[in-house]
This record gives C-alpha cells, structure tokens and sequence, in this order.
C-alpha cells in the first residue's frame, strides 16, 4: 500500500461533532487513532482501532479494517456510515481466520510461540531448553515483577493455568502468575519458600493480601479465574485437577489503564537476579455465570 490521496477524513464538523464519519455501533465502540493508506488500485483503507462493545476495556482495544469510499460530493464514509464492520472483505482476498480465545504452550518449541509481550523497555531473560521456559530478571528488582512474559486476553471469562517445579528455586525467589495493566497495576499469586502469597501491586505499593502452605508434590500448578473481566480468583494444585483457593476473590475494575487491556502473565522476582521455570501455560475461555433469577 501507498501514500493516501490528499483528502481529508475529517471535513465540516456539522456532520458530528465527536468523528464526521465514523461512529460506533451496536459492535463496536470508541473507533478512531488510525491511519488511512491508498493501494495499487486506488483504493483507500482505514486501519483504526475500536473496543467490543460485549468485552469493554478489560479486553482492550481491537486492530479494525475499513474501506474509505468517496462520494460525488468527495465526503468519505465507511461501512455506508454504519460505523465498524463486523464482515467486509480482505483487500486481497487473503482468507481471513478467527482468533479463538484458548491458547496453550508447553514450550517444546525452538522459539516462544508469537503473542507473547512484555512490559515496555524490559523484556525478560527467557529461553527455552528441554521442554521448559527459562524466565529471569535480568537486574537487581526484587518485587514479584521483576520479570513478566504476558499474553493478552480477548475474552471476559477465562481460567489461566501455569504449571512449574519449585525444588529448584533459590531461597527467596517467588515464581508465580498474575492479572496485569501495567507494571504499577497487577495482582497475582506467587510461589515462594514453600507458600504461596497472593499479592498486588497498585502504584508504588505491594500489598500482600494472603498466605498459606502450598500443596506438595513435585510439581505445582497455579490458576486464575477471571468472571468479568475484573474479577479474580486464584488457586494452587499438586496435580492440577484438585484446587484450593488462594485468598479470596478480588475486584480489580481498575487493573488496566483506559487504552490498555488485561494480561496474563508468567511472573519470576523476590529477590535479585531471580530465575524459574515453567513447563506449561495455558488459557481456556469459561462459560459467563447466569444472572439471578429476578
């Protein structure tokens, strides 16, 4: 694709105030910050991003594609002024996939699979060797972030698991999984000396929120249950069939800041230079609770 042709997606004002041309719909909401680009046949598209009206932001913002057609009087409008497609044809006719919401890796692959993220100017020491993944902080941090490997999550109701063997942690070490923003915002479950803590982290504060012995055996498995987007339950196995609770359920609405969405996230910190290892990690869409009988 080319430079786009000299008009302007943003003409009277009169038409509507917020964007004259694209609004949202019963699908999607808050479209807009893209970039509009003209190809080899002279047709103009617009890539843009735009929230799920049915995940607002816990599940973030969404890449949109839409093409730009002029009319006699040069005004330009997408999707005949219906806002966001839901189904439009690709530009090239390349065929298009659904994204399911599951997602697993064992990490018997050469490479992290693609999709796997990182806060901002701190990518993790990570490799993969002998069917495991190697995670460590690569400075002196010490909090329970010190090293994060996310996946994003595009659905409001899931259960995410991570599996890993703790007889080879070095003392102080926390290994664990979380829910997170950012690197100011997260709340998570952590392995650590032979307990698990449940923690969080809002701006420069930790709070741990609960602690208990953790199950024995020689591998452990920690889940969490997101209802809602915001609401999370974490819980630990020795065999990853019998679960117990970790605390209480926690309300985190506030997690992700406004144009971010929650994350998944392998975690690896407590102390300096702390590394782990995890065998498997997975993410699997729950069912959405009913509402109560009225």
């Amino acid at each position: 694709m080319g430079v786009a042709r000299s008009r302007s997606l943003f003409g009277p004002y009169e038409k509507n105030p917020a964007n004259p041309i694209l609004a949202g719909n019963q699908t999607w909401k808050c479209p807009g910050h893209g970039s509009i680009v003209q190809d080899e046949q002279g047709r103009c598209f617009f890539l843009y991003h735009a929230y799920s009206a049915a995940g607002t932001i816990f599940t973030g913002r969404e890449g949109m594609l839409d093409e730009v057609k002029f009319g006699p009087d040069e005004w330009p409008t997408m999707n005949d002024g219906n806002g966001p497609s839901v189904h439009a044809p690709s530009p090239f006719g390349a065929v298009q996939k659904a994204v399911g919401a599951s997602f697993s890796d064992d990490f018997t692959g050469r490479n992290l699979e693609s999709g796997w993220e990182w806060p901002q100017q701190r990518e993790p020491v990570h490799q993969l060797q002998n069917g495991k993944l190697l995670l460590a902080a690569g400075g002196r941090e010490t909090n329970f972030l010190a090293a994060v490997l996310a996946r994003s999550t595009t659905t409001l109701n899931y259960a995410a698991t991570a599996a890993f063997e703790t007889s080879a942690l070095k003392p102080g070490c926390a290994i664990g999984l979380c829910a997170i923003g950012d690197s100011r915002n997260a709340i998570g479950a952590s392995y650590r000396d032979g307990r698990i803590i449940t923690w969080r982290i809002s701006g420069h504060t930790t709070d741990e929120l609960a602690e208990q012995p953790a199950p024995t055996g020689p591998k452990l498995y920690l889940r969490l249950e997101a209802r809602g987007g915001y609401r999370f339950q974490f819980q630990a196995s020795a065999d990853g069939e019998n679960w117990q609770s970790c605390g209480e359920p926690v309300d985190a609405k506030n997690l992700p800041p406004w144009d971010l969405s929650v994350r998944v996230a392998l975690t690896v910190g407590g102390t300096a230079n702390a590394a782990g290892s995890f065998d498997s990690f997975s993410i699997t869409p729950l069912v959405a609770p009913k509402p109560p009988a009225q």
